[in-house]
């Protein structure tokens, strides 16, 4: 692994797409903050030279459930499902969600 990074612990990972896969469809019943914090997933896989291309392991298990919801949301790429789950996760953990 090169120097400076970091592993996120797969059980983590799991249990965020695990509430993501829980989440209604649709805005209504999710809160104000966290569509605010995904914003438009259709944007994610735009040409953007600040974007930085990074690299995860997961199990294979976990990979599949990511390629459903992306299927089920009907996200274009990867990329772009890795980047709803970080930000929907990330937006939760700042607020103290799962703790």
């Amino acid at each position: 692994m090169p120097a400076g990074t970091q592993e996120v612990p797969t059980p983590l990972l799991a249990a965020i797409l695990a509430r993501l896969e829980m989440a209604p469809a649709t805005p209504g019943g999710v809160p104000a903050w966290l569509i605010d914090a995904i914003g438009n997933p259709l944007t994610y896989d735009a040409a953007a030279a600040n974007r930085k291309d990074v690299c995860v392991r997961v199990e294979p298990a976990l990979y599949r459930r990511l390629q459903a919801m992306k299927e089920r949301l009907g996200l274009r790429t990867t990329a772009g499902a890795w980047e709803y789950v970080l930000r929907a996760g990330l937006a939760a953990a700042e607020r103290g969600i799962g703790r």
